[in-house]
C-alpha cells in the first residue's frame, strides 16, 4: 500500500494487518494525487483515494478493501485506532 497522508494514517490503519500488507509512506507535499492506493499482489488497484485534505473519510473504504482482501486483522496491543 502507498500512503502519502501527511500523518500516515493509512498506513497506521494497515498495521494491523502486518505480515500480509507492505506500506511504504511518501508524504512530500506537491505530489499529484493518488494520496492512498492498496494493490493486490496480481497489481490490481484493490483501493484507491484521491482526497488531498481529510483523509478520515477514506479510512472506512480502506478498512473494507483490507478486510474483503486480506481478512480480518491481526490482534495486535500495538495496533493503533485511527480515525
Amino acid at each position: 500500500m502507498l500512503d502519502r497522508t501527511p500523518d500516515a494514517a493509512f498506513a497506521r490503519l494497515a498495521s494491523a494487518w502486518a505480515g500480509r500488507v507492505s506500506s511504504v509512506t511518501d508524504d512530500h507535499a506537491g505530489h499529484p494525487l493518488p494520496t492512498g492506493v492498496l494493490v493486490r499482489p496480481d497489481g490490481v488497484v484493490a483501493w484507491a483515494s484521491d482526497t488531498s485534505t481529510d483523509t478520515s473519510t477514506d479510512i472506512a473504504g480502506l478498512e473494507s478493501a483490507l478486510h474483503r482482501w486480506t481478512g480480518a486483522p491481526s490482534p495486535s496491543p500495538e495496533h493503533e485506532p485511527v480515525g
